[in-house]
């Protein structure tokens, strides 16, 4: 629930969900580390975003490699899921391994996204909706 909640707090203005990894090291307890993978900035162009796939990824392949570091590890990712009459919907992502487990366990979170103006006012906040969900099992990060 850690990993949801700071996930849905660091959207509650808008988003996008910084893809992030939580996890327990070995050593030094609780680490959350963030991942932001700029998109390459053509000459002239506004401010640059960063590459949601390419973050997410960065953040997959971090975690797969804390197997001598930690005893566990979450990756948090903005996503979509389909709903049963197949809309798409916004949700929160959760992708949870602990050494010993046969599988990455996927926890999905739905959220109704916060709407701001051009000014960044919020005119609708975000807003959970529902408990998690267990999602797919996924093949262990290590």
């Amino acid at each position: 629930m850690f990993a949801i909640n700071a996930a849905l707090k660091s959207i509650k203005r808008g988003g996008p969900l910084i893809p992030f990894v939580v996890y327990d090291h070995f050593d030094r307890g609780r680490r959350t580390q963030p991942f932001v993978t700029d998109l390459d900035q053509a000459e002239g162009e506004a401010d640059p975003t960063f590459d949601l796939g390419a973050s997410v990824e960065a953040a997959q392949a971090f975690a797969r490699s804390l197997s001598a570091h930690a005893h566990r590890a979450v990756i948090a990712i903005d996503a979509k899921v389909t709903d049963p009459k197949g809309h798409s919907r916004d949700c929160v992502l959760i992708e949870a391994f602990e050494t010993g487990m046969p599988h990455t366990q996927q926890l999905v979170q739905r959220y109704q996204p916060a709407l701001v103006d051009r000014d960044g006012r919020i005119n609708k906040r975000l807003v959970a909706i529902g408990q998690p969900m267990v999602g797919d099992e996924l093949s262990p990060l290590w």
